[in-house]
């Protein structure tokens, strides 16, 4: 997300950020728990970055290349 001031903020997850009910503010958090209060009309561009590739090595308990819990 860039802001008219050139500022850049980043959104790790979908779940930290957050519109305001009026849609008057965004709210968005970092991976720091460092909260950015913005006003929309601020926001100049957003660009949607790839989503992260899955890990080459399965973690614990999923199944291979999924991600998914293994059957019991």
């Amino acid at each position: 997300m860039r802001l008219a001031d050139g500022r850049e903020l980043t959104v790790e997850h979908p779940d930290y950020i957050f519109v305001a009910p009026n849609n008057r503010e965004v709210v968005v958090y970092n991976k720091e728990g460092k909260m950015s209060i913005v006003e929309p009309l601020l926001v100049v561009s957003l660009e949607q970055m790839p989503p992260e590739q899955p890990s080459e090595y399965p973690s614990p308990g999923t199944q291979e290349g999924n991600g998914q819990n293994a059957p019991a």
